[in-house]
């Protein structure tokens, strides 16, 4: 009897540790991807401030163009 009671604590200890490993690696996992999720959402983040600093750049220069070309019209009349 107190030997069956033993294996099967032991059954039990080298199943919990085995659920432990695998749930230790799952979480390992996660962190990695969780990472690489960060990464592209930054990288996604930078092109869009490089995209958004393009387009001010264009609206700026086509309203200084429209600006410049309505002085040289007001200056022809």
């Amino acid at each position: 009897m107190h030997n069956d009671l033993e294996r099967s604590g032991e059954n039990d200890r080298r199943r919990l540790e085995s659920q432990l490993q695998i749930l230790e690696t799952q979480a390992q996992d996660f962190r990695a991807q969780l990472s690489q999720e960060r990464d592209v959402i930054r990288n996604l983040q930078l092109q869009k401030e490089l995209e958004l600093r393009d387009l001010q750049n264009r609206h700026d220069k086509v309203v200084s163009q429209n600006f410049l070309g309505s002085i040289q019209g007001s200056k022809m009349f």
